[in-house]
């Protein structure tokens, strides 16, 4: 066994000193954690109040740090002294550490795919660590005398789609016993290799069931004529001026416009009226054609310093347009575009033959797939943009926050935007006929959809947040790197947080807002937290769509005696999506769709 040398942090009382030759430190911070500290070769640490901890000769190398939960109090399991007697049961943390110390990753590579000759429902993340060794006389325990195995931490949300195989180990119940930061409680993985196995959502174009109740069936009829005729941006202006406004021409209210007329071409096609669902492909179209010949108000441009397409006003101010030109929420705002795009190529083969590149270019924007070409490979290189721009692969969701600078880490709020976003870009693929692109985006989405439920929604008895803040919100209004809360970014309230992640309701929702037991329970707590007398009906009728869940027939003769809807979608689209749920006493309906 290595010699240790015991370090006390400078903030703390005790003795100080130099300490070392050695290859592992025993380091006490002051609010009671015990750290280990490894070294790939000797090295001698002087600490002192006046300079912190300093090495009294030039060292090159690795060095390592790990938290020893069991030593600073955060184990729930047997005490110190009653785990390090036992010989062949639970091994103390700080031995487990010492054994794996040696192997730690340099890089990884993350393989998406999808097998279709075997399973056309299924989906595989991988992710493959290089691994590197410090090569030091570091103590292993007797399984670990061969070059010890990588030990990594896994989020909740990993282990629940983990392929187990000889491959993977995990360590005894209560050893390592980690929160992973924001995200619950870690499992601890002895592999180089994660391969996890995502089940992908099969909801397409429309809900899965037709509206079979007649006379909501005429109510929705009656409104899709209503709703196609309603004014783009609530104007009385044609809908391509809303791409001409210095208002309304962002790419974010444009989207939204967007994904609106999307929305209502698609109900008119479901309900048999071509009248509607032409004039909304119309409209639809002539905003996209003004966006793709470059002839709106605020142009899209591609910028080479990072890749992507920005708004030009972005580009000089990146306070504008939601800050775009600092790329913030394009999965946002062009998942609104990708989701139009898909049903104008829906619709016409001719559009995508004559935008192609364009089309192409926004898609990659915010899902690219990197490496490999695809069936409908552009003149747009894929090398031109990153891959999956806000995707974090390791956290499941995306990051919405761009290259601002945040203090607290990168942040998302909303879940249901970043889930939209990568619909819209399995719809255009779906349209366009790509199947690599079908699956790659497919994937993408599971992802999404599972993040947001693990990491947005806080069922009662969530293990991954606390009571105190999970009881008193339900739902998370912008998740953090660094810290969470239950407020938006334009306001602290209750409806505003449950809103933003529920909009827009299209038929991917129908797989977002569950399992139905969180649903009943979040449905009640608004019930209880939200005076319908003083909200706006707007943000109204995004809690109606949730009840639809539970409770269909209340929020139908909820939301029709509203007086209006967000302007990003309509009454329409909204009425559908009610008259559309399951029974909600069939639960495998829903759970059909994954």
């Amino acid at each position: 066994d290595a010699a240790h040398g015991h370090v006390v942090h400078p903030c703390c009382s005790g003795a100080l000193g130099k300490q070392g030759p050695s290859h592992v430190f025993e380091v006490a911070t002051k609010n009671g954690y015990k750290w280990r500290l490894y070294a790939s070769s000797p090295a001698t640490f002087e600490w002192t109040e006046k300079t912190g901890a300093v090495t009294t000769r030039e060292f090159w190398g690795v060095v390592r740090v790990a938290l020893v939960p069991d030593e600073s109090g955060l184990s729930g399991a047997a005490s110190l002294e009653e785990r390090r007697k036992k010989v062949n049961g639970t091994v103390a943390d700080a031995v487990l550490l010492d054994a794996h110390a040696e192997a730690y990753p340099t890089s990884s590579i993350v393989r998406v795919n999808a097998d279709r000759s075997r399973d056309t429902d299924y989906g595989y993340v991988e992710f493959e660590w290089r691994v590197a060794y410090m090569a030091s006389t570091t103590a292993r325990l007797a399984y670990a005398a061969r070059a010890p195995s990588l030990l990594m931490l896994a989020l909740p949300h990993h282990i629940e789609t983990l392929v187990i195989s000889d491959a993977v180990g995990f360590v005894q119940e209560g050893c390592l016993d980690y929160r992973g930061g924001l995200k619950g409680a870690t499992t601890a993985v002895f592999a180089s290799v994660w391969r996890m196995r995502e089940k992908l959502p099969r909801v397409a174009w429309r809900p899965p069931r037709a509206v079979s109740d007649e006379a909501k069936l005429e109510e929705i009829k009656r409104r899709v004529k209503a709703d196609v005729a309603r004014p783009a941006g609530e104007t009385d202006q044609n809908a391509s001026w809303i791409a001409a406004n210095e208002w309304f021409g962002n790419a974010y209210w444009n989207g939204k416009e967007l994904g609106r007329l999307a929305s209502l071409a698609l109900i008119a096609e479901g309900v048999r009226d071509e009248d509607s669902k032409a004039h909304a492909v119309a409209q639809l179209r002539a905003i996209l054609e003004v966006w793709l010949d470059g002839n709106n108000y605020d142009p899209l441009v591609y910028d080479a310093t990072y890749g992507g397409l920005c708004t030009i006003i972005g580009i000089y101010d990146h306070d504008a347009d939601f800050g775009n030109g600092y790329y913030n929420d394009h999965h946002f705002h062009y998942g609104y575009f990708l989701y139009a795009a898909a049903v104008a190529v829906k619709e016409d083969a001719g559009f995508a033959a004559k935008y192609r590149d364009e089309l192409f270019a926004l898609l990659y924007d915010i899902a690219n797939p990197g490496e490999g070409a695809s069936l409908s490979e552009p003149g747009i290189e894929r090398s031109a943009f990153p891959r999956a721009r806000h995707k974090d692969f390791y956290d499941g969701h995306s990051w919405a926050s761009g290259i601002f600078f945040m203090g607290q880490g990168k942040a998302q709020e909303s879940s249901s935007e970043a889930v939209n976003a990568y619909y819209g870009a399995y719809l255009l693929a779906l349209a366009l006929g790509d199947v690599e692109l079908v699956d790659w985006s497919r994937v993408l989405l599971a992802l999404e959809i599972r993040a947001a439920q693990t990491y947005y929604h806080m069922p009662k008895h969530t293990p991954i947040y606390p009571a105190a803040f999970a009881d008193h919100n339900r739902i998370v209004g912008v998740l953090g790197a660094l810290s969470t809360g239950a407020d938006t970014w334009f306001g602290p309230s209750t409806v505003f947080s449950h809103g933003i992640q529920i909009l827009p309701v299209t038929p991917i929702s129908e797989v977002l807002l569950a399992p139905q037991t969180f649903i009943d329970e979040d449905v009640h707590f608004l019930d209880e937290h939200v005076d319908r007398a003083t909200c706006d009906d707007a943000w109204l009728a995004f809690v109606e769509c949730e009840r639809a869940v539970v409770d269909p027939e209340t929020a139908w003769d909820n939301l029709i005696s509203l007086s209006k809807v967000d302007s990003g979608t309509s009454f329409t689209a909204l009425l559908y999506w009610v008259a559309t749920r399951p029974d909600p006493d069939d639960l495998a309906g829903p759970k059909a769709l994954w």
